[in-house]
C-alpha cells in the first residue's frame, strides 16, 4: 500500500511539472515580445527626438571655413567637399566628416591630412552658430624629378617621395619651382605609381639635408644619384661657372657640411673649378680646370 502511494505521488508531481511548463511557455514568449517592443519603441523615440533636436535652427549649417591651406585654394577644397546643398538647410550634424574627407582627398594629392569639426557653439571670430571647419595639412614640395637635364616634363615631389603633380614645359617652372633642385635619371612613370628607385631615394636624402643648411638652400640646380658612391651635385653661381660637387652615399650630410667653406672660398676668389670632391673624410679635394689631366686635385680643406 505504501509503495502505491509513493508511485502515485511521483506521477502526480511529474504531471504537474509538465502542465506548468506547457502553460508557462506562452507567457514567457509573450514577455519576450513585450520587452522587444518596448526596446524598439525606445529606439524609435530616441531617433525621432534626436532628429527633431538637431534640425532646430540653432543646429543648421550656416557656414564653412578652411584653414591651413596654401597650395590649394579654399574654394577648390569646398567645391570638392560638395556641401553647397547643406548650407542653410541641413543640420551641421548631418555632415559626416569621414565622407567629406574622402571626397576632398580624392581630388588633391597635396593634402597629407585634415581635421573636420562640426560646432553649434557661437564662433568667437565669425560670430555665428553652425560652423563647419576644415583644417588641412598640405604636403610641402621640395624637389623636381626629371629624366635628364634637357627634360621638358617634371614631377613635383615632397620629402616622402610622393608624386604631387606633373609640370610640362619649362615655361611652367615659375615660383616656387624655379629654385627647387632637380633629381635626375628617375623613371617618372614608376614614381607616379609609387615605386621609389634607390637613386631617387638617395637624391631625396640629399635635398632633405640641403634644406637644413642655409648656405646651400636654393643653390643646387641638379642632383644625379645614379652612382651611389659618386653622387653629383650641380651648384649654380653668379660669380663663377657651374660647380660640380661629388658626394658618397655614406657621407651625404658630412660632405654637404664640408663643401660650404670650400664653395664660399671658390666663389669669393672667382676660381673656375671642374669639380669639388667631398666623398672622403679628412679633406675636400678641388680639381681646377687646369688640373683636369691629373689624377688628383688640391686638398683645399683639411679636417
Amino acid at each position: 500500500m505504501g509503495i502505491d502511494v509513493e508511485i502515485g505521488s511521483a506521477l502526480g508531481a511529474r504531471d504537474y511539472e509538465i502542465y506548468r511548463r506547457r502553460f508557462s511557455m506562452p507567457y514567457i514568449f509573450a514577455g519576450i515580445i513585450l520587452m522587444g517592443a518596448i526596446a524598439l519603441g525606445m529606439v524609435f523615440a530616441f531617433e525621432f527626438s534626436y532628429r527633431y533636436i538637431i534640425n532646430l535652427s540653432i543646429f543648421t549649417l550656416k557656414e564653412t571655413a578652411v584653414f591651413g591651406n596654401s597650395q590649394i585654394s579654399a574654394s577648390d577644397i569646398l567645391d570638392s567637399a560638395k556641401l553647397q546643398g547643406y548650407i542653410g538647410i541641413n543640420s551641421v550634424y548631418s555632415v559626416l566628416p569621414h565622407v567629406v574627407e574622402k571626397r576632398i582627398k580624392t581630388n588633391f594629392r597635396y593634402l597629407e591630412d585634415m581635421e573636420i569639426k562640426r560646432s553649434v557653439v557661437r564662433d568667437p571670430v565669425k560670430g555665428i552658430y553652425g560652423l563647419l571647419t576644415i583644417k588641412v595639412k598640405e604636403r610641402k614640395p621640395i624637389a623636381l624629378v626629371a629624366s635628364g637635364r634637357d627634360a621638358k616634363s617634371f614631377i613635383v615631389t615632397d620629402a616622402d617621395g610622393i608624386a604631387l603633380e606633373e609640370l610640362k614645359g619649362s615655361d611652367n617652372l615659375g615660383f616656387p619651382y624655379e629654385k627647387m633642385p632637380v633629381i635626375l635619371g628617375v623613371d617618372q612613370a614608376a614614381l607616379k605609381s609609387g615605386v621609389l628607385e634607390e637613386s631617387f631615394k638617395l637624391g631625396l636624402n640629399v635635398v632633405v639635408n640641403i634644406n637644413t643648411i642655409p648656405e646651400l638652400v636654393g643653390k643646387i640646380s641638379y642632383i644625379d644619384a645614379r652612382e651611389p658612391d659618386n653622387i653629383i651635385l650641380y651648384l649654380e653661381s653668379h660669380d663663377v661657372s657651374e660647380i660640380n660637387v661629388r658626394l658618397a652615399r655614406d657621407r651625404i650630410r658630412e660632405g654637404l657640411e664640408d663643401i660650404v667653406p670650400v664653395i664660399s672660398k671658390l666663389t669669393k676668389e672667382r676660381k673656375e673649378t671642374k669639380y669639388v670632391d667631398a666623398r672622403f673624410a679628412g679633406a675636400v679635394y678641388c680639381m681646377g680646370l687646369e688640373d683636369s689631366s691629373k689624377k688628383g686635385g688640391e686638398a683645399v680643406a683639411q679636417k
